[in-house]
This record gives C-alpha cells, sequence and structure tokens, in this order.
C-alpha cells in the first residue's frame, strides 16, 4: 500500500467517524506520530553512534578510508533492520547535502555526485578522507538535528 493510498484509506475513515469521535482519533493519531519520531530519532542515535564509534577507531572496524566507510555503512543498511531506513536515508540524504555544499567548484552542471567520490577528491589521502567525512558528517548531523528533527527531539539528540 502506498502513501496516497493510506491517505485515501484514512480520508475515508475519519469522514465516516461521528464528530464527537474525531478528538479521540486526533488524539491518537498524535500519539502513533510521537512514537514514531521517537523510534526514529532512537534509530538515528543509534547509526550515529555506529559511525561515531567507527570514526574514533577505524582500524579496530577494518576502516582505512571513505570507502572502506561507505561499505560498513551499506552493510548497516542491509544486515540491521532497525537501522537500515536510516542508512539509506542517510545516504540519500548526505549526498544531497555533500553535493549542495561542497560540489559548488566544479565547471559541471552535474550535482549528483556521489558523496564518497566528493570526499576522496577533496581529501589527499585515506586517514584525510576519514577526517573531511567526520567534519562534513558532523556538520550534516548538526543541521539534521535542527531542522529535521522536532525541536525537542533535536535538544535530546545534541552530540
Amino acid at each position: 500500500m502506498n502513501k496516497a493510498e493510506i491517505e485515501e484509506e484514512l480520508k475515508q475513515i475519519i469522514d465516516a467517524l461521528p464528530a464527537e469521535d474525531l478528538h479521540e482519533v486526533l488524539i491518537c493519531a498524535q500519539t502513533v506520530r510521537g512514537n514514531l519520531l521517537n523510534d526514529r530519532a532512537e534509530a538515528f542515535n543509534r547509526f550515529y553512534d555506529w559511525v561515531a564509534a567507527i570514526l574514533k577507531r577505524p582500524q579496530m572496524f577494518g576502516v582505512e578510508s571513505v570507502n572502506d566507510l561507505s561499505l560498513v555503512i551499506m552493510g548497516i543498511m542491509f544486515a540491521s533492520g532497525s537501522l537500515a531506513n536510516i542508512a539509506s536515508d542517510f545516504n540519500h540524504s548526505f549526498k544531497i547535502y555533500v553535493n549542495k555544499n561542497h560540489a559548488d567548484d566544479f565547471k559541471s552542471k552535474k550535482t549528483d555526485y556521489d558523496w564518497v567520490r566528493l570526499v576522496r577528491l577533496y581529501s589527499s589521502g585515506n586517514k584525510a578522507s576519514l577526517e573531511l567525512f567526520e567534519r562534513w558528517f558532523n556538520d550534516f548531523v548538526e543541521l539534521y538535528r535542527k531542522e529535521l528533527m522536532p525541536d525537542e527531539k533535536a535538544k535530546d539528540m545534541e552530540v
């Protein structure tokens, strides 16, 4: 069932309800939304903790460069049910963020570079690629928490 079908079904259910029951439905919907945001915030925190641990001791995880790190993140996407969506969203959102904020120097009009390639381009080696990724990652996380998460969740998730 896609989003449009779900919205249509919910609209039909709400239209069929008596007015006095609508208040209870709205309270229930707000509770469900709050629980989903809590779950998403917790999953993002776990994903962030994973990446931060890898960046703190990359050799312990067999990570020597940003290429290795991207493979670990891909592994998280495929191996972890609860973190899969967060890791996938991260890959997509971080790619957009890096292209928007760090690909301005190119004469090419292409704005769809893979974030791993841009990190490698702007760094001078394996260790430097991890350092640059960490800086961009922390900037991205700060922006994500301020703009994409609700205010109360962003406060709970500060780095």
